[in-house]
Parts: C-alpha cells; sequence; structure tokens
C-alpha cells in the first residue's frame, strides 16, 4: 500500500470514528431528558390509557400471560 492508499484509509478510518465523551458517560437520566418529547410521542402511540390518563396494560395484553416470572419469583422465595 503506498502513502497515498494509506492517507485514504486513515481519512476514512477518522470521518467514520465517533466523538468520545472521556470525562462522562451519559446517564439514563439524561437520555430521557434529551428524548423526553419522542418518549411521550412514542407512549401515546402504542399504550392505551384509562379515563385517568395513567397508561395501562390491558387484560388481552399477551403479556400478561408471562408466568415465567411467577415461577421465577416463587423458586426464589423457597431459596430464602
Amino acid at each position: 500500500m503506498d502513502k497515498e492508499e494509506k492517507d485514504k484509509v486513515s481519512k476514512e478510518e477518522n470521518e467514520m470514528s465517533l466523538p468520545l465523551n472521556k470525562t462522562r458517560k451519559p446517564s439514563f437520566s439524561d437520555f430521557v431528558s434529551q428524548h423526553r418529547d419522542k418518549i411521550q410521542e412514542l407512549s401515546d402511540a402504542n399504550w392505551p390509557k384509562n379515563s385517568e390518563g395513567e397508561y395501562v396494560i390491558t387484560k388481552d395484553d399477551p403479556w400478561r400471560q408471562e408466568h415465567e416470572w411467577d415461577e421465577l419469583y416463587k423458586e426464589l422465595k423457597r431459596q430464602k
């Protein structure tokens, strides 16, 4: 690889690399604060609310039928 090709590859690598904030990693709280409007928009579009405006899980939601968590809870309680 000649010098010109090396320079081209090096330039491409620099353009592709993301700037890293080495002083502090963003927290989940920072993420939520930064994207609050989008989170609200997606929540409103995807989850039903009750008459008081609270997000709810409907009775026919398949996630309500996940018994694995009940089994895990029982097992952990037995181990105590």
